[in-house]
């Protein structure tokens, strides 16, 4: 008879304990995720660090945090596992912390934690950063079960508003210089980065690489040093850049050569960096789409100063390889504005009768066009980073 009681008490306390944890597992639960530093180039590893706090007397033996994150962030080895048909059970056997499931451009991060009473666990994991992008995280799935496992685990979603921004790797302008030209013969953005002969700031050290018609004769005579026109850059100068995403002007959809694609943007950023932190007052403008904004053509206004950097890198580190418009519908959206008086760099790997006729109207209108073709780029070898 005991033994009939004792089971009966046993199925009781049991069915008890999965009861208090289905209700009170979530109870005074919190968990952050943010990474660190949160802007970054092109290359640059970050931390991401995840801490989960559980502020209540009963223990959690399990609480597993999942998350869907671009497979464009690259964890590092130790805390890599690709998809199995394992329980999460055995998994944690092998690694308390997995990641990487590749599925149209995702994978799935997941990390299992065990907490006591009034007790919090903080993990960092070095993640990679190879790519340009806008890599956003709004919430994770928490799913946490019972001492004994008898359910399923009961699932939660918590905001973590985490973010990581990649910007797009920067060309030396002077390799612009010297392997970039436009279409017309002419070496490209030389007009907006050499130097204005008629401009002259004051004098500086001679280096050896000023040709000698720059030696300040008098103030070399006064210092006993070799001294030379230090040149400073026309005032009135406003450049726009313009990228057409579009490789071929028959493409439809998205980008298929995504490095040649990826490489104008790079050229654009560079042009851009340059000539604000020279004092040129830069606008940028592209037909790729903006990432969840389906209608909206990018188009920044011409401004100086470091916040217009900021705002050209985070809008192309928003950009998808997929366009609005064509180029040449971007044009003749920019002709019917009546902007003159501008500088126009357009980066584009091809131009048609529709984008020519935009070109000619914006020259007849007062502007300066210079056109810069994107060199086709060999992709990666691979996307696997070292940790």
């Amino acid at each position: 008879m005991w033994i009939i009681s004792l089971f009966f008490a046993l199925i009781l306390v049991a069915g008890l304990q999965v009861w208090i944890f289905s209700r009170f597992s979530f109870k005074r639960l919190t968990y952050h995720r943010s990474f660190t530093p949160n802007v970054v180039n092109e290359g640059d590893t970050v931390t991401m660090l995840e801490t989960i706090r559980n502020e209540k007397l009963l223990p959690l033996p399990w609480v597993r945090i999942e998350a869907g994150i671009s497979s464009n962030l690259i964890f590092s080895a130790q805390n890599t596992r690709r998809n199995s048909s394992q329980t999460p059970d055995a998994q944690t056997a092998q690694d308390n912390t997995q990641a990487a499931v590749r599925s149209d451009a995702r994978q799935y991060h997941r990390s299992i934690f065990a907490l006591g009473p009034y007790s919090h666990v903080t993990r960092r994991h070095k993640v990679t950063c190879p790519h340009r992008g806008y890599y956003y995280i709004p919430s994770v799935a928490v799913t946490s079960g019972d001492l004994l496992g008898l359910s399923k685990g009961k699932s939660h979603e918590i905001e973590t508003d985490s973010l990581v921004v990649v910007y797009p790797t920067t060309v030396p302008i002077a390799d612009i210089l010297n392997n970039q030209t436009s279409f017309t013969g002419d070496v490209v953005v030389r007009r907006w980065i050499v130097d204005d002969p008629f401009m002259i700031r004051g004098v500086r050290a001679y280096t050896g690489l000023e040709p000698y018609n720059r030696i300040n004769w008098k103030a070399t005579a006064k210092t006993g040093e070799m001294q030379v026109h230090d040149f400073d850059f026309t005032s009135d100068i406003q450049l726009m850049i313009f990228v057409n995403i579009d490789i071929s002007a028959d493409q439809w959809g998205a980008v298929v050569d995504e490095a040649r694609a990826e490489h104008a943007l790079s050229l654009a950023a560079s042009v851009a960096q340059y000539a604000i932190e020279n004092g040129i007052e830069t606008g940028f403008s592209t037909n790729a789409r903006i990432l969840d904004d389906q209608e909206t053509v990018a188009y920044i206004e011409p401004r100086s100063g470091s916040t217009q950097i900021t705002e050209i890198f985070d809008l192309i580190a928003k950009l998808t390889l997929i366009r609005v418009v064509s180029f040449g519908t971007l044009l003749r959206q920019v002709v019917s504005q009546g902007l003159n008086n501008l500088d126009l760099l357009l980066i584009t790997a091809y131009t048609d009768e529709l984008i020519d006729q935009q070109i000619e109207f914006l020259r007849t209108a007062g502007n300066h066009v210079e056109i810069l073709s994107p060199e086709a780029v060999e992709s990666p070898v691979s996307e696997e980073v070292p940790s």
